[in-house]
């Protein structure tokens, strides 16, 4: 392809990828995905995860355009997202247990409806953070092989 031209066939490929991630990001966000983090994620890790993903997802871009060599720091960077995400998942679990736990009184109907609240919003952590460290991992993966077989395409021609 002429390397002058702005919109080449590799920088399209990969743009059409990261607007099919957005587009499910946006779906989510449509019905009020935003609201339910807020509600169920205490300890806010979904929304560094997010961006993460957006960032890296930006430099990936950026380096297709430029047609550069994948950066190790991206391969860290989707990692990370996982390691978040079940860091996330450790905080929820210690949220679930930890202070649910100590105010049970079962003869008491309220302080149990309590617990079990507690004990919802933990888990909610828990199971959010991990899957979207999950899916920004996938769709950082998916980005980072795309780029690497289109640059192992444009070196063989």
């Amino acid at each position: 392809p002429y390397r002058g031209t702005f919109m080449h066939t590799s920088f399209l490929k990969w743009w059409l990828l990261f607007v099919l991630q957005a587009i499910f990001l946006g779906v989510f966000i449509f019905f009020d995905g935003i609201n339910y983090i807020l509600k169920n994620d205490r300890t806010f890790l979904c929304f560094i995860v997010t961006f993460v993903w957006l960032f890296s997802s930006a430099l990936i871009g950026k380096n297709i355009f430029k047609q550069q060599k994948t950066e190790n720091y991206l391969w860290f960077a989707a990692d990370s997202c996982i390691t978040i995400g079940m860091i996330g998942t450790v905080l929820g679990f210690i949220l679930m247990l930890g202070e649910s736990l100590v105010q049970i009184d079962p003869s008491n109907t309220a302080s149990m409806k309590t617990a079990i609240s507690e004990m919802a919003k933990g888990m909610s952590t828990a199971l959010l953070t991990t899957l979207t460290g999950l899916f920004a991992n996938l769709f950082l993966r998916s980005q980072l092989e795309l780029q690497e077989k289109l640059i192992s395409d444009e070196a063989q021609q």
